[in-house]
């Protein structure tokens, strides 16, 4: 059986926040592909960082559907307000912190997630449109897609519990060998679980984890 979609029509009264779209639901995608890992993980904590909408988690707790605790971050006040609206229709309990990226769970949470989940501004853009913290942000990933993403990629491992990890969505243009490559110089390994082209993009959605000694 299926995993349903969340509701998220409510949407329409937040237009600063990103829409659910492609990207969007090739990580639903993903994370129904990896339903029985999911559940057999059994995260006591899931982070999702840029949460947007707050679809992704919502789904994520029609997954698991137990007392995990859904922690989720945005730099944008009305995407958090769309997330806390998106867990009251669809009956799910997800906290919400306005912040940049991940920064203030540390180092109050090191080594304490055991799931991860980031769909990043992934566009190539001009660096200074990354600073934005209205829907340009959703979007706007700076030179090769990758700024944002690089700045949070050294807070992984600092948050990752030892059998934590963490799902990441990419395009080809952001140099995903090198993503690979960098995960896997400081002892990780990088898996694609999905890959789809939509359009004139090329979407990977990567597992990331702790290599096995």
């Amino acid at each position: 059986m299926s995993i349903p979609t969340p509701l998220f029509s409510h949407i329409c009264d937040f237009p600063d926040v990103y829409e659910p779209a492609e990207d969007t639901f090739v990580l639903l995608d993903a994370l129904e592909s990896e339903k029985k890992f999911i559940q057999q993980l059994n995260p006591t904590i899931a982070v999702e960082v840029g949460c947007g909408s707050g679809v992704v988690m919502a789904f994520l707790g029609n997954i698991l559907q137990n007392n995990t605790l859904y922690l989720c971050t945005d730099k944008n006040p009305n995407a958090a307000l769309c997330t806390q609206k998106t867990s009251q229709v669809n009956s799910q309990t997800i906290d919400v912190v306005v912040t940049d990226l991940a920064t203030c769970m540390l180092p109050k949470m090191e080594k304490l997630v055991d799931m991860l989940i980031f769909n990043p501004p992934y566009v190539p853009s001009l660096p200074e449109e990354t600073k934005s913290c209205n829907i340009s942000a959703a979007w706007a990933g700076g030179i090769d897609g990758r700024q944002v993403m690089d700045r949070f990629f050294s807070l992984v491992p600092k948050l990752l519990s030892q059998k934590g990890v963490f799902y990441l969505v990419t395009i080809q243009a952001n140099k995903v060998r090198e993503i690979e490559q960098y995960f896997s110089d400081i002892g990780f390994s990088a898996v694609p679980v999905l890959s789809r082209r939509c359009g004139l993009e090329h979407l990977i959605v990567y597992k990331i984890s702790r290599k096995k000694l």
